[in-house]
């Protein structure tokens, strides 16, 4: 009897697990950053997936940087001043990767040291195409404005006209526009389905464990 108990607690315990990882899952595909200022302007960015070995390459142009809406300063440059790598596997899961900005500003960033470089912690997407990131650790003289944890959104990466997602290879026309963002919200607010699903879950695991204590007493 103890036995079947047990073994009734632990399906009951697989099925709110089941519905916690639902939860936890269900607005896993987009970041959902907010654009805000600073931001580093950026296009003519080449995308490239690389199925075979899990890589994301985009290199391009940082343009601008602007640090509100009205005040911006052009970045100079004499080559591809914008690179992004990261790993990103098969079912789109983030695996690592970072990003090195580069140029200067007259009157204001005047030296070779990058403009922003930072690693990459997170990253999310949308099947329209835009590729979301989360940074830290960042360095380069433009921490002066940015803080260690911002956001890099991506729009027309490529990834809307993909086939099978990240299990096939992908890329972009070139000409789409990047931004590199601060922003205030950390993580996206839970949409109402996951909260319901999240409460699910844990009813599901405590009630059937209170359940199974009550008959055994």
């Amino acid at each position: 009897m103890k036995l079947l108990n047990l073994s009734k607690t632990l399906g009951a315990f697989a099925l709110g697990l089941s519905l916690l990882t639902v939860s936890a899952q269900s607005n896993a595909a987009a970041l959902d950053l907010n654009q805000t200022y600073p931001d580093i302007v950026s296009g003519f960015l080449s995308v490239d997936y690389l199925e075979i070995s899990n890589e994301l390459n985009i290199s391009g142009y940082a343009l601008e940087l602007a640090d509100d809406a009205s005040t911006t300063s052009t970045i100079d440059f004499s080559d591809i001043n914008y690179q992004l790598n990261a790993i990103i596997d098969e079912t789109g899961t983030f695996v690592s990767g970072s990003f090195d900005i580069t140029g200067t500003i007259a009157g204001r960033y005047e030296t070779a040291a990058p403009l922003l470089s930072g690693t990459l912690d997170a990253f999310g997407f949308t099947d329209a195409g835009t590729l979301e990131f989360t940074y830290n650790t960042a360095t380069g003289q433009a921490t002066d404005i940015f803080n260690d944890i911002g956001g890099i959104i991506i729009g027309f990466s490529g990834y809307e006209n993909s086939i099978d997602g990240f299990n096939t290879n992908w890329s972009n026309e070139g000409n789409i526009e990047t931004k590199i963002d601060t922003f205030s919200m950390t993580s996206p607010v839970p949409e109402p389905s996951t909260i319901l699903l999240f409460g699910l879950g844990l009813i599901t695991v405590f009630g059937f464990a209170r359940r199974q204590s009550i008959k055994s007493a």
